[in-house]
């Protein structure tokens, strides 16, 4: 035998200690009556429109960090290049006699335009064909 849906106590059953079952059949008075199941499973307006500004919030911080790329892409691209760079150790001696070698050009530019009171020639010729850097301004500290 199935067992009744709900179990309800009747005014008169309940100071005599009866239970009567409440019969599937029957509808639930309309001070009870639970509200559709389409509105119950739906969230707030309130909950929704926080999680909405939040999100929008932390896209627009990150557009602007980011440049408005793909955080995603941009994470990608730097890991392709680090497990290319990982897998050629060859490659990587050179990056690092490169380095090595320009930061000892510039420190002694450094130290000779000190010594020298500004009267040195510069780090770095550019090329002939380069007009970027011809105007008398990139002569001056601090571009020199």
């Amino acid at each position: 035998m199935a067992a009744p849906e709900t179990v309800i106590l009747s005014e008169a059953g309940a100071s005599a200690g009866k239970i009567r079952p409440f019969p599937k059949s029957a509808k639930r008075p309309a001070s009870e009556a639970a509200p559709p199941r389409e509105m119950r499973d739906r969230d707030s307006y309130a909950t929704t429109a926080l999680a909405d500004i939040t999100d929008r919030s932390l896209h627009a911080a990150v557009a602007r960090f980011t440049l408005g790329l793909s955080p995603a892409a941009l994470t990608y691209a730097y890991l392709h290049w680090a497990t290319h760079l990982a897998d050629q150790p060859g490659k990587r001696m050179q990056l690092v006699d490169k380095a090595v070698r320009k930061a000892l050009r510039f420190s002694d530019h450094a130290a000779r335009y000190l010594l020298s009171g500004g009267k040195t020639d510069p780090c770095i010729e550019p090329l002939p064909q380069d007009k970027r850097f011809a105007a008398a301004e990139w002569q001056r500290f601090p571009y020199n």
